[in-house]
């Protein structure tokens, strides 16, 4: 079996593609963009039907579908050993983000962040 996370955006996967495969180092597996045999919606013409990407252990299937996207209740953990690649990684997805959670030694052992990616995803840093 396998289990991905699919995540559906409006008009911007293309950037959520350019930006995690520059930030987060994703391999993009496929990709493929609409054309006017595949949908009525004109403007979906040249949008992302299905794409495939690959980061670290995860494949993240995304898509473009025309439709203002509701993330709150998502969030993406990465766990990264390298501390500086940890807060670099945070850094570049806070970039018109938000902050939610500076960098916190939890007492349960690992350090941990929170941020809201600018397209509304959010990921949880934890440093193990």
């Amino acid at each position: 079996m396998k289990v991905a996370t699919y995540l559906e955006f409006k008009d911007n996967a293309n950037e959520v593609i350019e930006t995690y495969k520059s930030v987060l180092g994703a391999e993009i597996l496929l990709k493929y963009v609409y054309d006017e045999d595949m949908t009525d919606d004109p403007a979906l013409i040249g949008k992302i039907f299905h794409a495939e990407l690959k980061i670290g252990d995860l494949n993240l299937y995304l898509c473009d579908s025309g439709v203002e996207p509701s993330f709150e209740s998502i969030k993406l953990v990465t766990e990264i050993q390298d501390e500086a690649k940890a807060h670099e990684i945070f850094e570049r997805l806070a970039v018109g983000g938000k902050v939610i959670r500076e960098f916190t030694e939890m007492s349960f052992g690992p350090t941990i962040a929170d941020v809201k990616d600018k397209f509304g995803i959010k990921w949880n840093i934890v440093i193990c």
